[in-house]
């Protein structure tokens, strides 16, 4: 790893991994709907488990959640306003090189 992931990532990609390695060993006999089937369930039991993960740890803390969903929000609507105040100086820029 060429660097090191925050504590709050998942640290080993060991069902994708796995999934990836099972494919890697199937054989054109045994590549079948069960055999995708049985990927499928693993994958869709990692995303729920996943989820419960981060429902979880959004419940223990949910103050500082909250607050970090704010900044979130007040920053996306910052940068909306910033974009738009950019997007007319680049118009009124543009039209004020056009020959009068």
């Amino acid at each position: 790893m060429p660097f090191p992931l925050p504590d709050h990532l998942p640290q080993q990609l060991n069902v994708s991994s796995n999934v990836l390695s099972k494919f890697d060993s199937v054989t054109l006999q045994s590549l079948n709907s069960s055999f995708a089937s049985s990927c499928r369930a693993e994958l869709d039991e990692s995303i729920r488990l996943t989820k419960t993960k981060i429902h979880d740890r959004i419940c223990a803390d949910s103050s500082n959640f909250q607050r970090q969903l704010s900044l979130a929000k007040s920053l996306k609507e910052r940068l909306d306003t910033l974009s738009g105040h950019v997007q007319v100086s680049s118009v009124t820029l543009s039209d004020s090189k056009a020959p009068v």
